[in-house]
């Protein structure tokens, strides 16, 4: 099965970004966690603090209206003294809400302080999205199919099935096959241990299911971009695989 990911359309939703203050970061962990992909640790109402910042600085060229997408990017700058996770969404509650009718893998969704940086207006109504999905954890590596090909040309030498049985045979063995003999290995049709609709998440796209895209699609979320995520194929344990 094919995989698509929802990411920002930065045709019409480039101008605004998101920014994780460190000192934020450091009252909850906020990167330390997902990068690990550990829950934030977050009690009772708090919420993680963001600024919302503008990548067109002049004010009389912008076109975009601030807290209309459905999904804002997640930036760093090194300006600000802001840095940003691995792993991680900002998604509306209007995204939030159709995600949670997903089959889902462990997640979490942190309620969100977005200030402007400029006119200091506050917005409560987005979300930090965290999917657990670590791929290398989650893959059947007896059960999926590998590609060899030339580092410097990319012809394809030869497909194997089920060559190895755990990520670090598989680590070990493309690490050696690029640095002696000019071979890079790859896994073309990655065989997955459970079936969720969302396959992997990394910071600012989550990686869907060929058929929930194709119903994600019909749905009017404003500043979304549904793509085909290329050379990523899963084969999910129930042969359901069309």
């Amino acid at each position: 099965m094919k995989v698509y990911e929802i990411g920002i359309d930065d045709k019409v939703n480039w101008e605004w970004r998101v920014i994780l203050p460190k000192k934020e970061d450091s009252r909850l962990c906020v990167i330390q966690s997902l990068d690990n992909d550990k829950p934030i640790n977050i009690e009772g109402e708090d919420r993680i603090k963001m600024f919302l910042i503008s990548e067109q600085s002049q004010i009389k060229e912008r076109k975009e209206k601030p807290f209309c997408s459905d999904m804002i990017y997640w930036t760093n700058d090194i300006t600000l003294n802001a840095d940003s996770a691995l792993n991680g969404c900002v998604i509306s509650k209007k995204l939030k809400e159709y995600i949670l009718s997903f089959n889902l893998p462990q997640s979490y969704f942190y309620p969100l302080e977005i200030t402007h940086s400029e006119t200091k207006q506050v917005n409560y109504d987005y979300f930090l999205f965290q999917a657990i999905t670590p791929i290398n954890t989650l893959t059947d590596y007896s059960k999926s199919y590998y590609e060899y090909s030339r580092r410097r040309s990319n012809d394809i030498l030869q497909t194997k099935y089920g060559v190895f049985q755990h990520y670090q045979e598989y680590s070990q063995e493309k690490k050696r096959l690029r640095r002696q003999e000019g071979v890079n290995l790859n896994i073309s049709r990655r065989a997955l241990i459970k079936d969720f609709d969302i396959v992997w998440q990394v910071i600012n796209y989550i990686r869907i299911k060929e058929t929930v895209a194709k119903k994600i699609e019909n749905k009017d979320f404003i500043g979304l971009k549904i793509s085909d995520y290329k050379n990523f194929e899963v084969l999910y344990p129930d042969g359901n695989n069309l």
